[in-house]
């Protein structure tokens, strides 16, 4: 049986100050350019390569040389050789954006959270790993009314891999604050935050 599905992959937030217009019908994307042999940083249009997939609606600043991943549950996979990994954000916005990262064989929602906001944009995700391939899922978490957030560069101590396309299932997912986890990590009476929302 053939798979032939289009990938449309849409959560929307409540109340939403940072709304951005449609990109394109396709959400996840893997954008070609010409191979780069060991490239260490990904940054400035190499954001926008064959070395990362794209979770969800994202957009390339040319004036910023950032690249905006927008709704929740949007992000990133790549993979590289090496044994560490960082990654520094641009945010727009004074609230906390909360993301998850899996490494190699976890699942998400497992996995490692980070808290980016104008104090902490820079993140050391992985070090002293096993020196070859490893695979990283990172999905943000909080709704975009948390603030706009951006990859600004990612950065390891060996090389990134092309990204290898994988045969998967492909849905579209349409709502507001309940399908966007909207204080599904609270307790009943807490008000809502972005460290008690998750999506995953």
């Amino acid at each position: 049986m053939k798979k032939s599905l289009l990938l449309v992959f849409l959560l929307v937030g409540c109340h939403d100050p940072f709304y951005v217009p449609p990109l394109s019908t396709a959400t996840s994307s893997i954008v070609e350019s010409s191979s780069i042999n060991k490239v260490s940083t990904l940054n400035n249009e190499l954001l926008h390569s064959e070395y990362l997939y794209y979770q969800g609606r994202h957009l390339y600043n040319n004036n910023k040389k950032i690249e905006t991943i927008y709704h929740t549950s949007s992000g990133i996979e790549l993979s590289f050789m090496g044994s560490s990994l960082s990654i520094q954000f641009d945010i727009v916005g004074s609230g906390d954006v909360y993301l998850r990262v899996a490494l190699d064989e976890e699942i998400l929602p497992d996995g490692q959270r980070i808290k980016v906001n104008q104090n902490n944009l820079s993140h050391n995700l992985f070090s002293n790993l096993d020196n070859s391939e490893h695979h990283i899922t990172l999905l943000k978490e909080s709704e975009s009314t948390h603030g706009l957030l951006s990859l600004k560069s990612i950065t390891t101590d060996g090389y990134f891999l092309p990204y290898q396309s994988k045969d998967r299932l492909k849905f579209l997912c349409l709502g507001a604050s309940g399908i966007s986890g909207h204080g599904a990590l609270g307790s009943q009476g807490q008000g809502w935050s972005s460290n008690n929302s998750s999506s995953l």
